[in-house]
């Protein structure tokens, strides 16, 4: 569902199976902080300010006051999921991020970034292979994205990072089943890796598709 915040106009995404059942929710725009009151019915895109109490109240993060895994984006954007427990990493990435104009959404824990994956298809997932004190092998987030679908799964890029992996190493990043890693120490690096990656990333699925369509299965 695409919403147009009645103050600034700011087209945003809406995830409509997100929706509550029969009932209203209120969020607040990113751009200019207005209050939205959005309505689940269909044919009903477009919202206006509003100050409805009975609105279900829903945060500029996607979060309303039950926690509920909820998230919106601006439509021109694409969507990117930090995990990294490490402030100052966690800040560089988000920065280099916001440089690339994605739409940036931190989790505080594995349980949080597992209810975010789960509702939303984000574009990007930066994740430490040990965000909350998690071992390698025992990193849920991981382990929810490798049990994907293969066709959900090749529309997520995701770069993992851990100390003990050499920058951009194909072979680790194929054994991890993640699509490019990073040891931190290179994160003054981190937008050239991303844009090399990513741009080889697209290239690869371009002739994987083309493939595809050419025996007919695209």
């Amino acid at each position: 569902m695409d919403i147009t915040c009645g103050h600034c106009n700011t087209t945003l995404k809406l995830p409509e199976e997100k929706l509550p059942k029969n009932q209203a929710i209120r969020l607040t725009c990113p751009k200019c902080r207005n209050k939205i009151v959005v309505n689940p019915v269909p044919d009903r895109a477009v919202s206006a300010p509003s100050s409805h109490s009975s609105a279900k109240e829903v945060s500029s993060d996607g979060n309303s006051a039950g926690k509920d895994p909820f998230d919106f984006t601006e439509t021109e954007r694409e969507t990117a999921l930090v995990c990294e427990h490490d402030t100052a990493a966690k800040n560089k990435i988000c920065s280099v991020l916001e440089g690339m104009n994605y739409h940036i959404t931190q989790a505080v824990s594995q349980e949080d970034a597992l209810k975010k994956v789960r509702f939303h298809p984000y574009d990007l997932v930066v994740v430490n292979e040990s965000f909350e004190d998690a071992s390698p092998e025992g990193n849920e987030i991981l382990g929810y994205l490798n049990k994907l679908t293969m066709t959900t799964r090749r529309n997520i890029f995701v770069a993992l990072m851990g100390t003990d992996f050499r920058t951009m190493d194909n072979m680790t990043a194929f054994a991890r089943s993640v699509n490019v890693v990073i040891n931190p120490k290179d994160l003054n690096q981190l937008g050239l890796i991303l844009k090399k990656s990513l741009a080889q990333h697209m290239e690869f699925y371009r002739i994987f598709k083309s493939v595809l369509k050419g025996t007919g299965r695209g």
